[in-house]
């Protein structure tokens, strides 16, 4: 029933919200019992596969849900993570692409576009990408992580160590900012030798 659809996915996107990938599954795969062209739960299965690492099945699964929903920027940006996971980068960056066209106000579509730039070595358009996610979203923790990440890179570090110390105000818990910006600090003291 209606009803019981409802539930269950107002339940299962609590336990995604709270990683526990498992529950969040077995409630999606009651969904689609009932409904096998229910778009959410799709697409979220989709996503957990790819959290987990199966991105064979993750990809077969997020084409059938975008069939169902083919203008969903969430749902394209899936797509295109599982793709770039599965080192198809161009094929990644036209789905990145079209989510933009679709909405150009969706951080993660710049974020993940900027990722493939990354993987290509085109620091210059994945700068450009980090830096739009960025702008339209202030607090988004990765997109600051990226843009520092690049800024080291090309030894901007004191800029780096700024944007990384942002990150950590946003998301105190990522204990790898630290060891970066010690790094960052590790090539200041080096360079002025």
């Amino acid at each position: 029933s209606v009803d019981q659809i409802i539930c269950l996915h107002n339940l299962y996107v609590i336990f995604l919200k709270k990683n526990f990938l498992d529950k969040a599954l077995d409630l999606i795969e009651k969904i689609i019992k009932i409904d096998q062209h229910h778009y959410e739960a799709l697409r979220d299965k989709a996503y957990i596969l790819y959290l987990k690492g199966n991105t064979e099945n993750a990809i077969e699964i997020i084409d059938k849900a975008l069939k169902e929903n083919h203008k969903d920027v969430f749902g394209m940006n899936v797509k295109g993570l599982i793709l770039l996971k599965n080192y198809k980068t161009k094929e990644a960056i036209r789905v990145f692409e079209n989510a933009i066209l679709i909405n150009n106000n969706y951080p993660d579509s710049y974020n993940n576009l900027g990722k493939c730039f990354y993987e290509l070595e085109n620091l210059e358009l994945a700068f450009q990408n980090f830096k739009k996610a960025y702008r339209i979203n202030p607090e988004f923790d990765s997109a600051i992580i990226n843009i520092a990440n690049v800024l080291s890179l090309k030894d901007k570090n004191i800029t780096a160590i700024n944007f990384y110390n942002k990150a950590l105000k946003i998301n105190p818990g990522r204990n790898e900012l630290y060891s970066n910006i010690t790094k960052r600090y590790k090539n200041l003291r080096e360079s002025s030798l």
